[in-house]
């Protein structure tokens, strides 16, 4: 019976130290936090926020009609401007269009005979190396 109440008083104890010794490391994470943490520490926790309820109702807009219809003039002539530019213009090859311009070039192209087994020499791939370090 002793043995027994000795047995559970020393895990009791050891429990006990073992609590303490794992507060101590969330306390201490708590304490040695980063700086950027300890800036934005309302921010992470979520307060600080306005309240939604408290945002104003929008003022209906006022507008006349003349400068409505002045926007939409000006919106024409952006318009106008912006597609009126070479470079907006739209493709106008279609793609047997395309092919047969290629077909047309493909004999112009040399043809490139397929490399041996080992496709690139040591050399080669040093020289390449050096040449990517060196960027």
């Amino acid at each position: 019976m002793f043995l027994r109440f000795i047995l559970s008083l020393s895990l009791f104890g050891m429990t006990g130290i073992a609590g303490c010794a794992s507060l101590d490391d969330v306390v201490g994470g708590i304490a040695n936090t980063p700086e950027w943490f300890q800036e934005r520490r309302v921010e992470i926790r979520g307060e600080g926020y306005p309240d939604l309820n408290a945002v104003p109702v929008a003022a209906p807009i006022k507008g006349s009609q003349d400068r409505l219809a002045l926007s939409a003039s000006e919106a024409a002539k952006a318009r106008e401007i912006l597609f009126g530019h070479p470079r907006a213009a739209q493709a106008h090859l279609t793609p047997e269009d395309m092919r047969a311009i290629a077909d047309k070039l493909r004999p112009q192209v040399p043809t490139i005979e397929p490399k041996p087994e080992g496709f690139l020499s040591a050399a080669e791939l040093v020289a390449l190396r050096e040449q990517v370090n060196s960027r």
